[in-house]
């Protein structure tokens, strides 16, 4: 099984906003974004994620993909229905300085916040929300825009645990993917490849998929 590093996720913690340019553009037949069920849990000191199952557009079900397992998830661990897309993140303003390189800059409110650069292609992955709540800031976006990759967004994470709740808006500003970045995007692998390959188990193989900060 593959061991996710984490290196290709965007992580939020509490208080953090990132500025992105969605790749995928939401509409059906673009496979850009995907709806997932993954089981969360903790083993010992690693928290763990393996993937339950993946929405098949033309069957309109989930489903796990051929060849996988979810051996080793325990009986009373149930999966959580997400969604995840790939992104261009420009850059992430913390509340905190966790990393000696994030430059300190004035909020819009006057507050101290630590501005980290990016400048790279990352999955973001949440949940759906109560209500379907964080989601549906996702859809009414395209349903302003139609499409999600017209205006860059941000997505704001407010809170830990239980009471973790997400903002997202479009904003009226420009923000281009850079020529040499753009480039890349040829090379992503598609995202229902990418969460088999980072949450999916193969048959006889144990789960290692870690994700250290699942449940801050």
């Amino acid at each position: 099984s593959v061991t996710n590093n984490n290196q290709s996720e965007l992580w939020f913690k509490d208080g953090d906003q990132a500025l992105i340019k969605s790749v995928a553009t939401g509409h059906p037949d673009d496979g850009g974004l995907t709806y997932i069920k993954v089981c969360n849990y903790r083993d010992g000191n690693t928290f763990k994620t393996v993937l339950n199952s993946i929405y098949n557009v033309e069957k309109d079900d989930f489903e796990l993909p051929e060849g996988l397992t979810i051996d080793g998830v325990p009986e009373n661990v149930r999966p959580s229905e997400q969604f995840a897309f790939w992104a261009y993140v420009d850059e992430v303003f913390h509340n905190e300085r966790r990393v000696e390189s994030w430059e300190p800059v004035q909020g819009k409110s006057g507050k101290e916040m630590f501005k980290e650069v990016v400048n790279d292609f990352k999955v973001i992955k949440l949940g759906f929300g109560r209500g379907d709540i964080v989601f549906g800031q996702l859809e009414e976006i395209y349903e302003d825009e139609g499409s999600l990759d017209k205006s860059p967004i941000r997505i704001k994470r407010m809170g830990a645990g239980l009471d973790t709740s997400y903002h997202i808006t479009s904003l009226a500003r420009e923000l281009e993917i850079p020529a040499d970045k753009q480039a890349e995007i040829a090379n992503l692998p598609s995202i229902t490849q990418y969460c088999i390959d980072t949450w999916g188990v193969k048959a006889g193989t144990e789960a290692e998929q870690s994700a250290d900060n699942l449940f801050d």
